[in-house]
């Protein structure tokens, strides 16, 4: 089944013309030029086949697929709320005339109302060759095949839905990390990842950087970045643990007691959720010393 639109506002309307005896279905693209359309959702284009993404965002329905979204309870009464970390610097007065230079980091706290976070869907896409494919899907799953759809739609304008036998014939593998040469500068690779990730070395961007030198300082066994829908996390990767930092402003420290081959097989609706975490380091306060303990 062909669909070409801007969205649908209901699964329903796809699904009641499926077949009766087809339960599982997958939302596909069919690929008119391979150098642009996996570009599109965050691959190299020469990357080989086989392989599965979380894509990079491109509008509203992509970026609430990889990073979530809030809901804001304008209902309810503000309450203060931390916001970021930033360096002030002021003038100090020093007798005779005299000043010097003062700088310090502060939390940043602002009255705002509460806000409920709703978790990324983080639906992957697979990469055959000649298609882009989501996984398989019940057709129980109304919700989120909607939201599929109209993921393929915002990316690529048009989709199709197709049979669930893609699955039996390859088995994809993810490529949501890039892992770091070994040999080479870490703190040298990790300030062009956070260049790239619009990180600046100015007053909010400066306590984002000094927490990556802090955690390297612990001389982590590897480290990997995170791509496309993954931007803007770095994985510190330890013994059995690896650590989690999202370099995103107001952001967590996230702890999993997980070596790497396990931690890089979970999905970002698996590291986001509670149930996965050993746990969570909001960037405030005391968060070294409620890191320090798991860099071993």
């Amino acid at each position: 089944m062909f669909i070409k639109q801007k969205r649908i506002n209901d699964a329903s309307s796809v699904l009641t013309k499926l077949p009766d005896q087809m339960e599982n279905l997958r939302v596909v693209y069919k690929i008119k030029d391979a150098t642009k359309d996996i570009v599109k959702i965050g691959l190299n284009k020469d990357v080989q086949p086989n392989v599965s993404i979380l894509p990079t965002k491109i509008g509203p329905v992509s970026t609430f697929n990889a990073y979530g979204k809030y809901s804001i309870r304008k209902d309810l009464p503000k309450k203060e709320r931390f916001m970021y970390e930033r360096v002030w610097r002021w003038k100090q007065w020093a007798g005779r005339n005299q000043t010097v230079d003062m700088e310090e980091t502060r939390d940043v706290y602002r009255d705002c109302y509460p806000r409920d976070f709703v978790s990324p869907p983080a639906e992957e896409l697979t990469y055959f060759g000649d298609k882009i494919s989501s996984r398989i899907c019940n057709k129980s799953e109304r919700d989120n095949i909607k939201h599929i759809i109209n993921l393929f739609l915002e990316i690529f304008g048009e989709c199709e839905i197709v049979q669930d036998d893609l699955q039996d014939i390859i088995k994809a593998k993810r490529v949501n990390w890039e892992i770091l040469p070994q040999g080479q500068d870490p703190w040298d690779r990790v300030q062009k990842y956070l260049k790239n990730c619009g990180i600046k070395n100015d007053d909010f961007g400066h306590p984002i950087m000094e927490r990556q030198k802090y955690i390297l300082a612990s001389n982590p066994l590897s480290l990997g970045v995170g791509t496309a829908g993954f931007k803007g996390y770095v994985a510190y990767i330890f013994n059995d643990m690896t650590v989690l930092e999202s370099v995103m402003y107001g952001n967590a420290i996230y702890i999993f007691d997980k070596n790497w081959e396990d931690f890089s097989k979970l999905t970002k609706a698996e590291i986001l959720s509670q149930g996965f975490q050993k746990t969570r380091i909001i960037h405030s306060g005391e968060w070294k010393t409620k890191l320090k303990p798991f860099m071993k």
